[in-house]
C-alpha cells in the first residue's frame, strides 16, 4: 500500500518511528467551538466516530507550518511539528476546514447543514483556499520539529524616536 505524508502538530513528544494513536479532539476544542464539533460530527452518519478516533493532520507542509505560526502568534502553538506517514487505508476522511468555518459563522440553520455536508463530501471550499484536514486512523512520525517563537522584529530609530535628540 501507498504512504503518503501528513502533517501533525502537538504538545505530546513522539520519536521518528513512533506510531501516533488516534484521539477524540473535543475535550481540546475550545468550549465556543463545541456547538460546531457537534453539527459537524451529526451531519455524517459515522460523523461522531470518526471525528472522536482520529489523528487529524494537515495535507500540505505550507499549510501546517502557516497555522502551527498562527496559534504561536496568540500564544497557542503546540511544541511539537510533525512529518508523518500514513497508509491510504487509514485515511478515514479529507475534508476542507473552510466548510467548518462556514457551518460555525452562518446564523441560518440550512445554510449551516450545508457546510456540514460539503465538509464531509469532501469538496474544496469555492471561495477560500483550501484548509485540507486529513483524519486517518494512525501514523507514523518521520520527523519532528519544536516550535521556536520567531524573534522579535529588529528596532529601528523610527520605533523610539524619543530616544533620537534632534
Amino acid at each position: 500500500m501507498a504512504k503518503k505524508d501528513g502533517y501533525h502538530y502537538s504538545n505530546m513528544k513522539y520519536e521518528v518511528g513512533d506510531v501516533i494513536s488516534p484521539y477524540d479532539n473535543m475535550p481540546g476544542l475550545h468550549p465556543s467551538l463545541h456547538t460546531v464539533e457537534d453539527l459537524i460530527r451529526s451531519a455524517h452518519p459515522d460523523g461522531t466516530r470518526i471525528r472522536s478516533e482520529a489523528v487529524y493532520l494537515w495535507d500540505e507542509q505550507g499549510r501546517a507550518r502557516q497555522q502551527w505560526a498562527a496559534a504561536g502568534r496568540v500564544g497557542k502553538a503546540k511544541k511539537y511539528l510533525y512529518t508523518v506517514d500514513y497508509e491510504d487505508a487509514n485515511l478515514l476522511h479529507k475534508g476542507d476546514l473552510n466548510h467548518y468555518t462556514d457551518a460555525r459563522e452562518f446564523e441560518d440553520a440550512g445554510a449551516r447543514a450545508a457546510a456540514a455536508a460539503s465538509y464531509w463530501a469532501g469538496e474544496l471550499h469555492k471561495k477560500e483556499p483550501p484548509r485540507v484536514e486529513l483524519m486517518v486512523s494512525s501514523a507514523t512520525v518521520v520527523a519532528a520539529e519544536e516550535y521556536r517563537a520567531p524573534p522579535p522584529a529588529p528596532w529601528t530609530n523610527d520605533d523610539s524616536p524619543f530616544l533620537n535628540p534632534t
